[in-house]
């Protein structure tokens, strides 16, 4: 275990494959005990923009009890809606006390957060030759101590990269030929993600143009691909 711990000073004694499945399994623990510690919130967002609104949805709290935003009908819908899927039947089941609520709702933004390291490095893995580059970046990309916390939050920022990462897995993953394209259903698929990503906190636009964009700029991938997931955007 030591030889991993320490992966970037003893990368003669570790290989890709088996750290790949240690750092999975250390990052599945601790991304299981960030839910179960987190309290209260890492911004007030995330409780008065999401949480809140589900509340409403599931019958626990009234409309007076809402913030102004809700009135102004300016608040995405989409992270409510899609804890609602998970909240709604436990609540139905009788599993109503909020703290509990807030627990699996937490589980499951960081199930989404882990799952969202595990592709990304699987997609982008090639752009690195040598296996003690890729050892490197599997070691930081799963030893990052703030990354389980922030994908333990309820907040649309956290879910929002996750699911930015995800998209970006159908175009990493590209062929090794120059000039590459992705093909047309990935790239639809990547799209979607990517507009999931965007009405989840409109502000990933930016991140989402600029990423996308730089590949046929700079990344030889054919226009015809960027055109394809704009149409899925």
């Amino acid at each position: 275990m030591i030889n991993y711990l320490l992966a970037p000073l003893k990368l003669e004694k570790v290989s890709e494959k088996k750290s790949l499945l240690f750092f999975l399994s250390m990052g599945a623990f601790f991304h299981f005990l960030a839910p179960l510690f987190s309290e209260g919130f890492h911004r007030l967002d995330e409780q008065t923009g999401i949480l809140r609104f589900l509340a409403l949805k599931l019958g626990t709290l009234s409309e007076t009890d809402m913030i102004a935003e809700y009135p102004m009908k300016i608040r995405p819908w989409l992270q409510p809606a899609f804890y609602y899927l998970f909240a709604k039947p436990l609540q139905l089941v009788g599993l109503e006390n909020p703290f509990h609520l807030a627990w699996v709702l937490r589980a499951t933004s960081s199930f989404i957060g882990l799952f969202s390291l595990g592709v990304f490095y699987l997609s982008s893995r090639t752009f690195l030759q040598k296996e003690s580059s890729r050892i490197v970046f599997l070691y930081f990309l799963f030893t990052l101590w703030f990354l389980p916390f922030f994908h333990a939050r309820t907040t649309a920022e956290n879910l929002g990269i996750s699911l930015f990462l995800i998209g970006m897995t159908p175009i990493l993953a590209r062929r090794n030929s120059v000039p590459w394209t992705v093909p047309a259903p990935l790239a639809l698929i990547s799209g979607i993600i990517f507009a999931l990503s965007f009405v989840l906190r409109f502000q990933m636009s930016v991140m989402i143009f600029f990423s996308v964009l730089w590949f046929p700029l700079f990344g030889k991938m054919k226009w015809s691909s960027f055109f394809t997931i704009s149409v899925g955007i």
